[in-house]
């Protein structure tokens, strides 16, 4: 497993660490996540519960409404 960082609070957490992967490897990859301390695992493996495992969809964050 590799990390990929922590998830965000909000809707969306974009990571830009997947742009330095071969596409084919992105798109075939299984991703999971794992319930850590705050701030993540000190060691970059998973050490606490996985709690989802699928494959990456993307999607995109909808447009800022003007108030």
């Amino acid at each position: 497993p590799r990390s990929l960082g922590v998830i965000g609070g909000s809707d969306f957490t974009a990571r830009p660490v997947l742009s330095g992967y071969d596409a084919d490897i992105v798109n075939q990859a299984v991703y999971a996540v794992s319930v850590e301390p705050e701030g993540g695992s000190k060691t970059g493996a998973p050490t606490g519960p996985v709690v989802f495992s699928g494959k990456l969809i993307e999607t995109v964050p909808p447009a800022a409404t003007a108030r």
